[in-house]
């Protein structure tokens, strides 16, 4: 596993303290929100949360939009600027998960704890675990051409990028079994808790 995923122990809790800092200025940000905006926000939400869609259209959507995110997360790598970039994207996604917690917890008080105990926390660890995984990847490969900067051989940088190739393969993969999850357990419960609400 260590060969498909190498991550040293400081670069995960690197990404983890990224989106860590992300979650919670979601969360600042979203108490900071006017009025006018926050509403805007909620129903957003709300219009997500109420999903009519075919169960199967739900898993491509999902995979398309998760697969989407994982290959521009492996091609960042491809480049010096990658590092940063990863980054970036980490805290984006803490940042988005951040402000839909207290944007649900505003405006369904209890329920809304239940929702974020039972739909967002188990989707987001889905989620963020393929975008960490295809993201310590990309680092590694940031770090490659660095390296290559220095003068490493071409040969070494190519056994680097086959290498990381099987990862995205494997992430891919998991990106399969999230869109399975959403579009089965995960819909499943927005439905129940669209009839209750």
């Amino acid at each position: 596993m260590k060969y498909i995923f190498p991550c040293h122990k400081k670069l995960l809790i690197c990404m983890i303290v990224i989106s860590c800092f992300g979650l919670l200025s979601g969360v600042w940000y979203g108490l900071q929100m006017n009025p006018d905006d926050v509403l805007l926000c909620q129903s957003l939400i709300q219009s997500n949360l109420c999903i009519s869609i075919d169960s199967f259209q739900y898993f491509l959507k999902v995979c398309l939009l998760e697969g989407f995110m994982v290959l521009f997360l492996f091609l960042s790598g491809f480049s010096i600027l990658g590092i940063p970039l990863i980054l970036t994207v980490l805290f984006f996604c803490g940042f988005r998960f951040g402000l839909i917690g207290l944007m649900l917890l505003q405006m369904y008080q209890m329920q809304g704890i239940l929702i974020v105990l039972v739909i967002l926390i188990p989707s987001a660890c889905l989620k963020m675990g393929v975008e960490y995984a295809i993201a310590a990847v990309s680092m590694q490969l940031s770090f490659s051409f660095i390296e290559s900067c220095k003068g490493v051989k071409k040969n070494e940088i190519l056994h680097c990028i086959n290498s990381r190739c099987t990862s995205l393969i494997v992430c891919l993969g998991f990106v399969v079994i999230y869109g399975a999850y959403q579009s089965t357990i995960g819909l499943w419960m927005m439905h129940l808790f669209e009839s209750g609400l």
